[in-house]
């Protein structure tokens, strides 16, 4: 299972490589995963993209770990 801080280094990477249009890709990601079926993946995506749109905005600081309460 990916922790939280998993998550984070992931957007941090589809970030640096796409700039904002990383919401972008992730949106395809996530459409194409839905049409073959695998909502599991799709779902993962679709927590990747959260955690990409919050950094973009400046909520998610892509240098500190999260703190889960």
């Amino acid at each position: 299972m990916l922790s939280a801080g998993d998550f984070q280094d992931l957007a941090y990477l589809l970030i640096d490589a796409h700039g904002a249009e990383a919401v972008i890709w992730a949106d395809r990601a996530i459409a194409e995963l839905y049409l073959q079926g695998d909502d599991e993946r799709a779902e993962l995506w679709r927590m990747l993209r959260s955690v990409a749109c919050d950094m973009i905005a400046g909520r998610i600081d892509p240098h500190r770990r999260p703190t889960l309460h």
